[in-house]
């Protein structure tokens, strides 16, 4: 049985703000839906799949919402910047998506409602184009650092 997410809509507006939730998920309705999407920046050290501090707050919430609704099974998709090569890159964003998936596990989500995936450098926000055209170091880095988000989607319900 579906569940209202009126709790994850208040954790999540108290992680992201209403600007953000607008376009992750739909409020129009009372259950989630397949598919429904969240967008979040998961920090790692640079060419590193160590979760840093400041990501553990919005886990320890997705965590929270998923023991709520206990049938969501959802993907973690996990994206680099163009740094590094095609495969290097698919390769460390396989290993960021995997040690979400193990934070979240250690959360005691239960492995088979998480399926982790890499998409290296393959769907970035910022095409590499337009950073490159970006006129300081600092733009390009932040845009760089845009790309490097993990996409929490999902994609059934436990029975």
């Amino acid at each position: 049985m579906r569940k209202p997410y009126l709790v994850f809509f208040l954790v999540a507006s108290l992680l992201f703000g209403k600007e953000s939730l607008g376009q992750s998920f739909s409020l129009t309705d009372s259950v989630f839906q397949k598919d429904d999407t969240l967008r979040k920046t998961i920090y790692f050290d640079y060419d590193s799949f160590r979760l840093l501090p400041e990501s553990e707050l919005f886990l320890d919430s997705l965590a929270m919402v998923m023991h709520y609704f206990d049938s969501l099974i959802i993907q973690i998709e996990s994206n680099t910047d163009d740094r590094g090569s095609d495969e290097y890159n698919y390769q460390l964003s396989e290993r960021r998506a995997r040690a979400i998936k193990d934070y979240l596990m250690f959360r005691k989500i239960l492995p088979v409602r998480l399926v982790a995936v890499g998409n290296g450098e393959k769907d970035p926000l910022i095409p590499v184009k337009e950073i490159e055209a970006m006129k300081t170091e600092a733009e390009q880095e932040h845009a760089r650092a845009l790309n490097r988000q993990t996409v929490f989607r999902i994609i059934g319900f436990k029975k």
